[in-house]
């Protein structure tokens, strides 16, 4: 992989560039859809490629990981022909929903032993683990499993939810941001209202586990995505 800067601002730190990878050049700043278990949700994949069209998604080696598995991901020849995209992939490391499991898991100086939210296993991810698994499902780029049996071992967490999900259901999966600033992000007890700096607003709770969240193009309305419904609700 290979990163370019192309460009940078004087009054800022913003700046453009490209990374290269083997499945393609990805530009920076980039939108990356979020695809948990090898699959954006609510969007056919004719969409994704054409109308989204993002050089990069994401996946979750935890989900993956946990099912359909890591042998059938390798069967398929990697992530990529498993999912039928050609483009980029970005994995998380599973640290975040590891950790989340606050009921179910256990942390040690070795690592994470944690209990499966499908069938009750037992697991245990070392960091060495971590990547070994996202480097058998072929990612382009993954991410560094940094748990410590106190949290997390770096400052890269924007809001650590983890206190919310001891009392109430739902993990983080999508998230908008509203012109005003405000970032509508879906997680424990529905959609999290955050600002700038990570900080707690509030919750919009619909009574639902909530998997995504959009605006209407006037931002009059948000959406809601759960297993089994769409729900509307208006914000102005």
């Amino acid at each position: 992989m290979e990163f370019n800067l192309l460009a940078t601002d004087p009054h800022t730190n913003a700046r453009a560039a490209t990374l290269n990878t083997d499945h393609g050049v990805i530009e920076t700043p980039i939108f990356m859809p979020v695809g948990t278990a090898a699959s954006v949700k609510g969007v056919h994949q004719r969409e994704l490629k054409n109308d989204i069209n993002p050089d990069i998604i994401l996946a979750n080696t935890y989900h993956l990981y946990l099912r359909p598995g890591t042998a059938i991901i390798e069967k398929a020849k990697g992530l990529h022909r498993f999912m039928g995209w050609k483009r980029p992939i970005l994995t998380d490391s599973g640290g975040y929903q590891v950790y989340s499991l606050s009921a179910n898991r256990k942390i040690k100086e070795e690592g994470v032993k944690f209990k499966s939210h499908i069938d009750g296993s037992y697991h245990f991810f070392t960091p060495e683990r971590a990547i070994e698994i996202q480097r058998s499902i072929g990612a382009d780029i993954i991410m560094a499993f940094d748990v410590l049996e106190d949290g997390f071992s770096n400052g890269r967490i924007f809001f650590d939810g983890n206190i919310l999900s001891q009392t109430r259901e739902g993990l983080f999966d999508g998230l908008k941001m509203h012109s005003s600033g405000i970032i509508f992000a879906t997680g424990p007890g529905g959609v999290l209202l955050l600002d700038s700096m990570g900080v707690h607003l509030g919750t919009i709770m619909p009574g639902k586990k909530t998997a995504n969240c959009s605006f209407d193009k006037d931002e009059q309305y948000l959406y809601l995505t759960s297993t089994d419904v769409l729900a509307r609700i208006k914000l102005n």
